[in-house]
């Protein structure tokens, strides 16, 4: 084993990663930092390339999200101390399954005592074995009731129950929600799909997903169309009416 421990973090706000390293190099000097990340992406790669030992890992980012990231690096090596803003999301599920995490903004003391447990696990050789098991689970059925989307300010958040609709747009998507706006979101609309798929939502077309919740009518006319209570109607192929239709008999 290398005669320090080294570390990186991943997190789509710059000031988070700052005051992380400040905080590591003030109160942790036996980590080596290797760097930090805005883009998921690029984190992911610095991974593969650096081989950390620890990775302080957001939870809620742009095009992936902290359980989509490490589901993607599998199998895991590294040790993971997730860091969040939401004391809603996944903390029972960490406490009951002893995954570490961090809230935002850190507070020294918890930083610390995250950071020992995680050298003690990598020097007795006990790194998490449940970890993989854990996150395969859980990054299936972790589907918070919000999602982010990038703005240039920062970030908005909305609630899943306030869109109505997805539409595609290449490689991108149209958020429609409840109050009349859209936003375009950097995600295709198969990839909003598995984030929602068992939150309300149906995929009743190509370029279409729909929240049950507005919907208002379904006609065969044209080919087939759902209403929706504000009015708009959207097209549904073929090959999706029968899901439509055996849904609500169900």
């Amino acid at each position: 084993m290398n005669k320090y421990i080294t570390a990186l973090s991943i997190d789509d706000e710059e000031l988070c990663n700052k005051a992380l390293s400040i905080e590591l190099k003030k109160y942790c000097p036996d980590i080596k930092f290797l760097g930090s990340y805005t883009d998921p992406r690029e984190g992911m790669e610095a991974i593969r390339s650096l081989k950390p030992d620890i990775v302080f890992l957001d939870i809620e980012m742009p095009w992936i999200n902290g359980f989509e990231l490490i589901d993607q690096l599998q199998p895991i090596d590294f040790e993971v101390i997730f860091v969040t803003a939401y004391n809603e999301y996944a903390l029972k599920a960490f406490r009951s399954k002893a995954l570490d995490y961090l809230l935002k903004p850190i507070e020294s003391p918890d930083l610390i005592e995250a950071v020992h447990r995680a050298i003690d696990k990598i020097k007795q050789g006990h790194r998490n074995e449940e970890l993989e098991n854990i996150l395969n689970k859980y990054a299936t059925s972790y589907l918070p009731e919000i999602i982010s989307v990038p703005t240039q300010e920062g970030l908005e958040f909305i609630h899943k129950k306030e869109i109505m609709y997805c539409e595609a747009e290449g490689n991108y998507t149209y958020i429609h929600t409840q109050d009349g706006k859209k936003r375009l979101i950097p995600k295709t609309l198969k990839d909003i799909e598995s984030m929602i798929h068992d939150a309300g939502f149906l995929r009743i077309h190509q370029s279409y997903l729909a929240n049950v919740a507005y919907l208002k009518s379904y006609s065969r006319q044209d080919g087939g169309f759902i209403e929706l209570k504000n009015g708009k109607q959207l097209p549904v192929s073929r090959a999706r009416k029968e899901e439509l239709l055996n849904r609500f008999r169900e």
